[in-house]
């Protein structure tokens, strides 16, 4: 047979596995799967969930600070009055993730500038960057009474397409300085310009420690709430905007995604991979699977690969070391999915009790057209099975097949029902010798579960091209008994056997 016959049901591994590999490269590099990354690593968030430090403390302008201090934007001396509070309180430093990047009034103006210098514990936000992505370049500064006697940290991040942070740098460049994030500055890391990282939102938002800012103006707070803290101030109402989606949980106050940052470095400096080591990882575990002969242990390799990529990337992103897997996960489906259907279609073209390829396989091979046809019909098959326990016709069948392949180990052999079985032999081969051989053969009887089983057999020849299976008759010759013609028998057969004529 032809190796394009021998492998209709399965081509060869490394020529599937190529294809599969340059597929999933394609999709890694184009970042196709970047939607399905994130849904999935927000699912796996919630396998190592976890409570946020309690070192920083938010003090939010939500609905309770809206509807006691009134409409947003405040004036600043609600600002001022929220700084001198919280210094007094003993705050350790006081961000602001709210832009004072104009002047307002003079009075107001004044009466902030005046309390940033009384403190000298506050951070003030610049904005070097807007939009998603690297976003565009913008000059958004404190105003310069402000900046004289409070720090500056940048608020710039990266937002996806669901308006979800994904990157957070360390700090970003303005006119040759670098400015850090709020991030770094909680959590007291330092890092190149421009250099980012991934936020940890399997950070519980709920669990950070949070105050209304119209407590904290009015002075109905404890004090030892925020004293020794590091204090984050920021909107956390819809009417205020400013919201952004955190995977996992929901739209919040962007000042969330501040503090979030912040716990992420306070717990180690997050390692990102890529997709690479995965990737690869897959290439081995769809290896080991197509070169297993049996469908059912490719199932088992492939879903545990699956498994793998699904939920294996929880235990590294536990500990700060990320990786992407739905390109290695792309790999895995589309083998899966080859096997799958491969699977299916031998399913109609194996005979179920012996796995041998049926007459429908047989009429699908094209290529042995010009080959000689043989086949032999185990004339009295159901006779016997019937007088078989149920796994009696595997045995059966394997003894026929065992003494079918004498003297060719590798011949491909196809069975019908009833008992029919057919090969294909090279055209010029001394065909009539050895079925002569195998008559004589088959006079031994077969032997199953201790009983002795005579098999009245008979066995047809076919050559020549423009075969058709599926109609025709043929002469056989058998012993003690006149033929009686099989169904979808090839046309001009010869008989063999003992008193051919």
């Amino acid at each position: 047979m032809s190796k394009r016959t021998e492998h209709a049901l399965e081509r060869k591994p490394w020529k599937l596995l190529l294809w599969t590999a340059f597929a999933g490269i394609i999709f890694g590099l184009i970042g196709f799967g970047e939607i399905a990354e994130d849904l999935l690593r927000a699912g796996r968030n919630s396998l190592h969930w976890h409570k946020a430090s309690g070192d920083i403390v938010l003090v939010t302008i939500d609905n309770e600070a809206l509807s006691d201090v009134g409409r947003w934007p405040w004036p600043r001396r609600y600002h001022a009055q929220l700084t001198d509070r919280l210094t007094d309180a003993g705050a350790k430093r006081i961000f602001f993730d709210i832009g004072f990047f104009g002047p307002s009034n003079n009075v107001d103006d004044r009466l902030l500038a005046q309390s940033l210098k009384r403190s000298g514990k506050v951070v003030l936000a610049s904005r070097t960057r807007g939009g998603p992505g690297v976003g565009e370049r913008e000059n958004a500064l404190p105003l310069p009474a402000f900046a004289k006697t409070a720090a500056i940290g940048s608020i710039s991040w990266r937002y996806n397409y669901q308006n979800a942070v994904t990157r957070i740098p360390y700090s970003t460049k303005w006119e040759g300085h670098a400015i850090p994030s709020f991030a770094a500055l909680l959590a007291n890391k330092a890092g190149a310009p421009d250099e980012t990282f991934i936020p940890d939102y399997s950070v519980d938002p709920y669990s950070i420690p949070r105050i209304s800012a119209a407590r904290i103006i009015s002075g109905r707070f404890d004090p030892k709430l925020v004293r020794g803290k590091q204090v984050v101030i920021g909107t956390a109402s819809d009417s205020t905007g400013d919201q952004f989606f955190l995977p996992g949980t929901g739209k919040m106050g962007g000042v969330y995604v501040h503090v979030i940052g912040a716990e992420t470095l306070k717990s180690g400096a997050p390692l990102y991979l890529g997709w690479i080591p995965l990737f690869l990882v897959s290439l081995a575990i769809c290896f080991a699977a197509l070169t297993r002969s049996k469908p059912g242990h490719q199932g088992v390799i492939l879903g545990a690969g699956a498994a793998l990529m699904l939920f294996g990337p929880a235990v590294p992103e536990a500990h700060q070391l990320l990786v992407d897997m739905t390109p290695g996960l792309f790999v895995i489906m589309v083998i899966a999915s080859v096997v799958a259907w491969r699977h299916y279609r031998a399913r109609g073209l194996l005979n179920p009790v012996s796995n041998l390829p049926n007459l429908n396989a047989l009429r699908t091979n094209r290529d042995s057209r010009n080959q000689a046809l043989v086949a032999t019909r185990v004339l009295n098959f159901e006779e016997i099975v019937a007088a078989l326990p149920s796994s009696g016709e595997r045995q059966l069948v394997e003894q026929i097949v065992s003494r079918l392949k004498v003297g060719a180990p590798s011949k491909v052999l196809y069975q019908g029902d009833g008992g029919i079985f057919a090969w294909f032999e090279e055209t010029g081969q001394p065909v009539g010798n050895h079925l002569e051989a195998l008559y004589a053969l088959f006079r031994n009887p077969a032997r199953i579960d201790g009983q002795s089983m005579d098999l009245t057999i008979a066995f047809g020849v076919e050559i020549g091209s423009g075969r058709s299976v599926t109609a025709g008759r043929s002469s056989t010759s058998r012993p003690r008994s006149s033929p009686s013609t099989p169904a979808n028998w090839p046309r001009r057969s010869t008989a063999v056997g003992p008193g051919r004529r």
